[in-house]
């Protein structure tokens, strides 16, 4: 038996998708990430069953689905945004820390060329840490 959560968030204007695509391209051999121009698709560990989540972007949303080998309860669906929200980096002041460095002598000239920068984050720490120890 399996189970299916489905969601669409909203982006914030200006949210850079290509960013977070790009740092999940560093598995080259598509093992446990594989990506596309808008899309996201990574195994991983939900509880103790294996899933996919996969990701997919428009313009202003993602939407988001998770498909895991066994039985999730419905409350997983509040877990699943809270991961996604996360790894997209959406609880990230980024246009609070914008305003209140824009006129800095250095950061002031790199947030005019990068403007929503925001930090990409691992869907769990497990695979944080895994990425660490791979890439040292």
């Amino acid at each position: 038996m399996s189970t299916a959560f489905t969601l669409t968030l909203a982006l914030p204007a200006g949210f850079r998708p290509q960013d977070i695509l790009a740092f999940h391209r560093r598995d080259p051999q598509h093992t446990a990430e594989r990506v596309g121009d808008a899309e996201l698709e990574k195994g991983l560990l939900w509880w103790t069953s294996a899933a996919r989540l996969s990701l997919r972007f428009t313009p202003q949303q993602v939407h988001a689905d998770l498909h895991v080998d066994g039985i999730a309860p419905d409350s997983d669906q509040a877990l699943l945004a809270a991961m996604v929200g996360r790894m997209l980096g959406l609880p990230q002041q980024v246009e609070a820390f914008e305003l209140c460095h824009a006129q800095h002598p250095q950061l002031g000239a790199l947030i005019a060329r990068h403007p929503g920068l925001r930090v990409p984050v691992a869907a769990t720490p497990f695979e944080a840490l895994t990425w660490a120890i791979t890439g040292q």
